[in-house]
């Protein structure tokens, strides 16, 4: 994964091993997060899309 090198790049910054280590561990998680937020917003989306959309053909067809 790309990103994961790129993490572990920056973080040869740190001199301490510990810290290093503490950076990819805390910035990974924070990528895996916003993803996994974006993921649920996408779905969330499609899920309203498809319900408007079930609603609006439901209104035209039963008049």
């Amino acid at each position: 994964m790309r990103i994961m090198k790129l993490l572990e790049v920056k973080s040869k910054q740190y001199k301490d091993i510990p810290q290093s280590c503490i950076f990819v561990m805390n910035n990974g998680r924070y990528i895996v997060h916003k993803i996994k937020e974006m993921v649920n917003l996408m779905v969330n989306k499609q899920v309203i899309n498809s319900i408007t959309q079930t609603i609006s053909i439901t209104s035209h067809t039963k008049v």
